[in-house]
């Protein structure tokens, strides 16, 4: 019989993913938040590259 620190029943398996699932859906809204911004920021980076170079022309 191999011996094992950590033994896992079943329900600590059903209570680990359900705590994983709950840290994925509070991170969710800030992953968001961070994707609009750098969205946001090569956006606004195209539209100051077009102006100035615009300008030049």
């Amino acid at each position: 019989m191999w011996l094992s620190l950590f033994t896992f029943t079943g329900e600590d398996i059903t209570s680990m993913l359900a705590y994983i699932g709950e840290v994925f859906t509070d991170v969710k809204p800030l992953v968001f938040v961070v994707l609009g911004i750098l969205i946001a920021l090569w956006v606004f980076n195209a539209i100051i590259r077009a102006i100035t170079k615009r300008e030049e022309d």
